[in-house]
């Protein structure tokens, strides 16, 4: 599996390691027995640490790999913010993408950021954006995203921006869970079988439980996308049973609307609505198959309607602090 292939990964760079200092000793030694001068033969000091730094960066980079297999990692928020966006419209062609056009040219495919770099949780070429971009910009993941691949860029961006500011959250030492970014897009495209639900359901219990709270991110309040969505609803169902915290985020252009609707009447009543509308029975997914898969597992264990009304509860919740927040403005 991808954790036995890892740790052979790891063993090989050690081996190596182990093999070059024993070959820089057998190196020495011959020199110092065929030097007709003391100085012969003898590695010029420059070139010994040079090689020194080299075994240095080799036992770090296995370190690396081992904690990488061991830790659920997340992408910075700084990366997010900085870099991201640049890269997204250069992979693209277009200046406000969805994350179904950004993932071809960026995550996976010739031109991916991840092309010919080694995985380090299965020791293969091609990794996920998170393993190919630098050291400082992964981490213990501190918050799973919950959200869809529908959103452009603008609104993806905009929303962690403006609850970083809100929240007082330092972009450096924030990092995120995003399937986009921390899957290997490249396995998953080239994956040719299913998981089955219950491994489904252990697999995000797991990330979830080690990122310990969720966020989750709606493009809209009057008309959210992520209520329709099977992953999201599915997301949010887990986080609700294993009692973990969740804050809801939106793009700024979303906030402003739902307070110019609210300045001219609409109540949270009209917003409501929509979220008392939740089916996961009939949610969709990108992949149909992922669908049913998520469907299926629910229909195996507590049943639609018992997802239905947990999932509006806390999402309600949610909502609500929302417009306690608004309705406290200039208070």
């Amino acid at each position: 599996d991808a954790a036995s292939r890892a740790v052979v990964a790891l063993g090989a760079k050690l081996k190596s390691i182990e093999e070059t200092a024993a070959a820089h000793d057998v190196e020495k030694a011959e020199g110092e027995e065929g030097a007709e001068k003391q100085d012969e033969g003898a590695e010029p000091a420059e070139e010994e640490a040079a090689k020194d730094d080299k075994d240095a960066a080799l036992v770090d980079e296995a370190a690396e790999l081992e904690a990488t297999r061991t830790v659920q990692c997340g992408i910075s928020a700084q990366y997010i913010l900085k870099m991201f966006p640049a890269e997204a419209r250069a992979a693209t062609g277009l200046d406000n993408p969805t994350f179904h056009k950004i993932c071809p040219v960026l995550a996976f495919g010739d031109s991916g950021k991840g092309k010919h770099r080694i995985c380090p949780r299965d020791g293969k070429l091609d990794c996920s954006i998170l393993d190919a971009v630098e050291g400082q910009h992964r981490g213990r993941a501190t918050h799973f995203v919950s959200w869809c691949w529908d959103y452009t860029l603008d609104e993806f961006v905009g929303s962690i921006r403006s609850w970083l500011c809100k929240e007082n959250l330092c972009p450096d030492d924030t990092f995120l869970w995003v399937c986009f970014f921390c899957n290997n897009q490249y396995r998953i495209k080239d994956a040719g079988s299913q998981v089955s639900p219950q491994e489904l359901k252990s697999t995000f219990e797991h990330s979830l439980e080690q990122v310990g709270q969720m966020v989750i991110m709606l493009n809209d309040f009057f008309d959210p996308m992520y209520i329709s969505r099977a992953w999201c609803i599915f997301e949010t169902y887990i986080c609700v049973t294993k009692g973990l915290p969740m804050t809801m985020i939106v793009p700024p252009g979303a906030q402003a609307d739902f307070a110019r609707k609210l300045d001219n009447g609409a109540g949270l009543a009209d917003v409501q609505k929509k979220f008392y509308a939740i089916d996961s029975k009939h949610a969709r997914a990108t992949k149909p198959e992922d669908a049913q898969l998520i469907k299926d597992l629910i229909e195996q264990t507590v049943g639609f309607e018992a997802v239905n009304q947990q999932v509006k509860v806390e999402l309600l919740r949610c909502l609500t602090k929302e417009f306690q927040n608004y309705m406290m403005q200039g208070v």
